[in-house]
């Protein structure tokens, strides 16, 4: 799959790590999801969500077991223009992770990952 997102930009808290994420609005799994109202699927979130993970641990990881994944509100590319993915991850694979953007949060899951 060609790359639907861009980290724009990444920085720690005390709390863990805060990615900046951009949508691509062209990519073509948007035209298929859905056409003519686009929205990311949540399994494009979770991909996001491991895939900055995976930056953080500097390993290729998995999910092993979802304890909570909890879509409160639909993430439609460009609208809005950016959000954060907040991780905390343990050296043991515990995740506890969030796409927000401003006030609003889109996403929460917390599950166990895997090398």
């Amino acid at each position: 799959m060609a790359a639907f997102y861009t980290v724009t930009d990444t920085h720690e808290t005390p709390d863990g790590t805060v990615f900046r994420i951009c949508l691509d609005p062209e990519s073509p799994l948007f035209r298929g999801h859905f056409p003519g109202h686009p929205i990311l699927p949540g399994v494009c979130s979770m991909r996001i969500i491991r895939e900055c993970a995976e930056r953080i641990s500097g390993k290729r990881l998995s999910y092993s077991k979802v304890k909570l994944c909890r879509f409160s509100s639909v993430i439609i590319p460009g609208n809005p223009p950016a959000f954060d993915v907040r991780i905390s991850l343990t050296d043991e694979g515990a995740l506890s992770a969030s796409i927000t953007y401003d006030d609003v949060q889109y996403v929460h899951i917390t599950s166990q990952l895997i090398a």
